[in-house]
């Protein structure tokens, strides 16, 4: 697995256990404090035939108050859910490159061969570990390399396994 996920990985765990322990404490009933009544009198009318047991009255009203926080908590939860799976969207640009300088990938097994402009698509020629092999710009190289920018002597690469930009450069043969 990458970093990345791991990394995601970990803040999705972290962020459910705190919403499980918020959760565990925030549904736990208050303790209710019983009130001392002022005379006997007032004892007698809230007994139920047992000398010393009160009865509890429930209050509707702090249900449904409850009810209601926990269903907008469970919104502002699932809500919070659903931006975490939002895709990650990378802009790289000419400017990203200058100031981000890439990892410099050549060497004499990879290296950049040319490139050749077919109708507005562009083909990339690279020679990998002795054999020329090719790709459009759209497409995907090796399942690994985005190509990000296409130069006279060099092309940008973006390597998808570690998350950072490789330069492939012309080798003269």
């Amino acid at each position: 697995m990458s970093k990345r996920t791991i990394i995601l990985l970990v803040i999705l765990v972290v962020v459910w256990g705190f919403a499980i322990i918020y959760l565990m404490n925030y549904l736990k009933p208050k303790p209710v404090t019983p009130s001392q009544p002022q005379n006997p009198q007032q004892l007698t009318n809230q007994t139920t035939g047992q000398p010393g047991v009160q009865q509890n009255s429930v209050n509707l009203d702090e249900i449904k108050k409850r009810f209601e926080e926990n269903e907008q908590f469970e919104k502002d939860l699932k809500a919070k859910f659903k931006e975490s799976l939002k895709p990650y969207v990378l802009i790289l640009n000419d400017e990203l490159l200058l100031t981000n300088s890439p990892i410099d990938a050549t060497t004499d097994q990879f290296y950049y061969v040319g490139n050749m402009n077919l109708s507005g698509k562009v083909k990339i020629f690279v020679s990998n570990n002795g054999e020329e092999e090719s790709f459009l710009d759209n497409e995907l190289y090796n399942e690994k390399f985005k190509l990000i920018s296409v130069k006279p002597t060099y092309v940008i690469l973006f390597d998808l396994a570690e998350g950072n930009l490789k330069r492939l450069s012309y080798r003269i043969q």
